[in-house]
């Protein structure tokens, strides 16, 4: 009964390794204390060998940092998945080395306190190779990627051995041994993720050639990246595959998608809560990441108080983890000036405020750019240290004569215009933004006095009214009136100059302006005008007529009699209101060269479409500024 259960676990055993094709068994040892010193690389290499064999079709069992006792377990369930299967491959990576009896020993992890107990606790190649030896397997593969040369670190040459193949006939079909180095000599870990036997050997896994055909060439790349280095491969002629070995028979592409849970693609940090942006997306040190292979994918890894790293990622099959150290910064005060006050200031990037400005931020290298309209934008690129540091700006007007061109800005002008017959007064402009017209008001009132000019010239008929003097109601209907300056305007004269002329008028035109040229503004105007006369006399005069016969001639002549009434009159008052229209020019120059302030100088016609006898041209001067 026991025989036929053995018999029975035998069989499911069978069964269970037969439903794998290709087992592979990887151990990266990178953990060691004493005698060996850590290692860098294993840990990558064994996983990046994990993620590629995987892809070609391998059952694997991927291993870190293992102890002895570990090292046996593994390896016993290695052979117990890789029994009947077509493909068994053993995959090393760590401290090994020949021991004064020539055998090949790896170094599993831990502490080694001193080199006479270190034979005894490492691990011999022979036994992996007895039990390997044993599975029924007719393509056996081991790749060790460890030095060759003497375990203890003595510099005793060990003896040349040629194979390490097992020459038991019974169990090896067909056996592989390759070596990253030859007898003596070391394997180097290389300055990169991977060692550098195992990183030429990802770049050759997925050929379509041949297992031989492929470490010629890893053997020809290691030896140019370090000739020291010399990859071996042993076979024992007995024993070594009847026909060629394919790791990539299918032609598998080197850069399909691997998905394996915890083996996407990451990026780990230093500070471990660094930003990281990849294809402008965010993630965190450690997220697991799909990207397409063989494709370039940007980052920015960034954390506040580390300096920024840039660059591209391209990822692959076997390269599935990014470690970045990010440098620690300083904290450093920078002090903005500039000759223009306003202006913006953005600090990588990043909005900050108006000039002048302190910013605390840190040492490295940083991007300053100040903007301030119609002014040329500033860049540059600047190393702070630690502390204080101070940074000035000169900023240069993009249009040094005028305003902008291009109306990107605002004008305000206030003029003072002088008009020979009445001063029109103030007038305020303003353009806004991204137009070339202006809009504004010109407006004044003006007011003179001044005597009137009496001449006795021509007699006429007054107007019929009563008068009171002394009591004593007094018809003037027959009386006559002085025409003064030519013009009658009054029933009662002013015969000795007394009468005072009182002129006012009132100007508002709308007006607008357009800039065809740069510095150059062409104005309307549209509006109303009101002009009036008056006059005023102190003590009107009441006149009367006297007819006298000579006594000698006996001919008549009339004699007038000026009658003083007491009374104050206003008298001829002629107002009219008339519509007002203007046409002028204005010319902008600098006040102060590449300033905001300019002289604004002008002239125009203004017609009064009522009353042209005030039609006049007009002079402008004022003042401008712009934003």
């Amino acid at each position: 009964m026991r025989k036929f259960f053995l018999m029975m676990a035998l069989g499911i055993s069978m069964c269970v390794s037969a439903q794998h094709g290709k087992v592979a068994l990887i151990i990266g040892n990178s953990t060691y204390e004493g005698h060996f010193s850590p290692l860098n690389t294993p840990n990558n290499d064994a996983k990046a060998m994990d993620n590629v064999l995987k892809k070609l079709g391998f059952y694997t069992i991927r291993c870190r940092d293992l102890k002895r006792d570990s090292m046996d377990f593994y390896i016993q369930e290695f052979a117990e998945k890789a029994n009947g299967a077509e493909m068994a491959l053993f995959y090393y990576s760590g401290h090994a080395g020949i021991g004064k009896n020539n055998e090949y020993y790896l170094a599993p992890s831990g502490k080694y306190n001193n080199s006479t107990t270190l034979v005894a606790s490492c691990y011999p190649f022979s036994i992996i190779e007895e039990r390997i030896s044993r599975i029924s397997a007719p393509v056996k593969i081991y790749i060790m990627d460890a030095c060759r040369s003497s375990i203890t670190g003595n510099k005793d040459r060990v003896y040349n051995i040629s194979r390490s193949i097992s020459k038991n006939e019974q169990y090896v079909s067909g056996s592989v041994l390759i070596y990253a180095t030859d007898v003596n000599r070391e394997a180097r870990t290389g300055i990169g993720d991977y060692s550098v036997f195992t990183g030429s050997l990802l770049n050759h896994i997925f050929d379509k050639d041949d297992l031989y055909t492929v470490w010629e060439k890893v053997t020809n790349e290691v030896v140019m990246a370090d000739p020291e280095q010399k990859p071996r491969l042993d076979e024992d002629e007995r024993t070594k595959p009847s026909r060629r070995i394919y790791l990539n028979p299918q032609g598998i592409n080197y850069y399909d998608k691997i998905k394996e849970g915890k083996d996407l693609f990451s990026i780990t940090t230093i500070p471990s809560d660094a930003k990281i942006t990849i294809d402008n997306k965010t993630y965190k040190s450690g997220d697991n990441i799909e990207l397409i292979y063989d494709t370039k994918h940007p980052y920015i890894v960034s954390a506040e108080g580390y300096e920024t790293v840039k660059g591209e990622i391209i990822a692959s099959p076997y390269k599935t983890n990014y470690p970045i150290t990010l440098i620690k910064l300083d904290k450093a005060k920078l002090k903005i000036r500039a000759n223009k006050k306003g202006a913006i200031v953005f600090l990588d990037n990043k909005k900050i405020g108006e000039i002048p400005i302190t910013i605390d931020t840190y040492s490295g290298r940083h991007d300053i750019r100040v903007e301030k309209k119609n002014y040329y934008e500033y860049n540059s690129m600047v190393t702070l240290k630690g502390g204080d540091n101070n940074h000035y700006v000169e900023l240069r007007r993009k249009y040094p004569w005028t305003w902008s061109s291009n109306y990107n800005s605002q004008l305000n002008i206030i003029s003072y215009h002088y008009s020979p017959k009445y001063p029109i007064g103030l007038s305020y402009m303003y353009r806004i933004e991204d137009y070339g017209f202006s809009f504004g008001l010109i407006g004044g009132v003006s007011t003179g006095l001044f005597r009137g000019v009496s001449t006795i010239e021509v007699v006429s008929q007054s107007q019929g009214m009563t008068i009171d003097i002394s009591g004593e109601k007094v018809d003037v209907s027959s009386s006559k009136i002085i025409n003064g300056a030519g013009e009658p305007y009054s029933d009662f004269v002013d015969p000795y100059n007394e009468a005072q002329h009182y002129d006012a008028s009132a100007l508002i035109l709308a007006n607008m302006g357009y800039s065809p040229i740069n510095g150059l503004m062409l104005e309307v105007g549209l509006g109303a005008g009101y002009h009036q006369d008056r006059y005023y006399m102190n003590d009107t005069y009441y006149i009367k007529t006297n007819t006298i016969t000579d006594p000698v001639t006996g001919k008549t002549s009339e004699s007038y009699e000026y009658t003083k009434t007491g009374i104050d009159q206003w008298y001829k008052q002629n107002g009219k209101w008339s519509f007002a229209t203007r046409v002028g020019t204005r010319f902008i120059l600098p006040l102060i060269p590449s300033d905001d302030i300019y002289f604004s100088l002008g002239g125009g016609y203004t017609f009064l479409l009522g009353n042209n006898k005030y039609n006049s041209w007009d002079a402008n001067i004022g003042i401008c500024w712009g934003f």
